[in-house]
């Protein structure tokens, strides 16, 4: 005989908002990491401009430390020596800290 998991119901009828129901939803079906790199992304392009995203090859993030590989040697010099505010800036818009460290390669 299967053990079927009790499914909670909600005690009222009134509508419950999003915002309250994601981070439970994140958590359960253990995406609250993938959102995080998906958001990151997206705020690259927003936090950093058009020319340095064009630059951008490719966005990951390992153990709490975010790759960025460029195309660009001389960006790639200059943003080294500011990925603590890189990391800083990012983690704001996050609303947590999500990130470590930013590694540019």
């Amino acid at each position: 005989m299967r053990h079927f998991r009790k499914l909670s119901v909600r005690q009222s009828n009134q509508p419950t908002a999003l915002k309250d129901v994601m981070p439970k939803f994140f958590e359960t079906y253990q995406l609250k990491k993938p959102h995080q790199e998906a958001n990151i992304k997206t705020s690259w392009l927003q936090m950093m401009g058009k020319p340095i995203a064009d630059r951008t090859r490719r966005l990951f993030i390992q153990n709490k430390v975010l790759y960025v590989e460029l195309s660009s040697a001389p960006l790639k010099q200059e943003l080294s020596m500011s990925g603590n505010k890189v990391r800083d800036l990012l983690n704001q818009q996050m609303g947590e800290n999500v990130l470590d460290k930013v590694i540019f390669i």
